[in-house]
């Protein structure tokens, strides 16, 4: 099944140091961008959630709402394998 993540992880094997986010200023490559979503996805399994748990999020339109995005995804585990 192909979904949206899936280039992510390919990224991040032939990649990881290419910008992947470019928001104003802000820039982050797809290793930085793994990371971030491999912490938040960590950290949401440690306050005990699972797949299918709804989880709200209020924020402004910024490059962070990807990461949410990302993070949230069932079992993600962005690797540089």
């Amino acid at each position: 099944m192909y979904t949206f993540v899936a280039p992510l992880g390919r990224a991040l094997r032939i990649a990881a140091d290419s910008c992947a986010v470019v928001s104003g200023d802000h820039r982050r490559t797809y290793a930085e961008l793994g990371s971030r979503c491999r912490r938040l996805a960590g950290a949401l399994r440690g306050l005990g959630l699972v797949p299918g748990d709804r989880v709200g999020v209020i924020g402004l339109n910024s490059d962070r709402y990807l990461e949410l995005y990302l993070g949230f995804r069932p079992r993600a585990s962005y690797s540089r394998r």
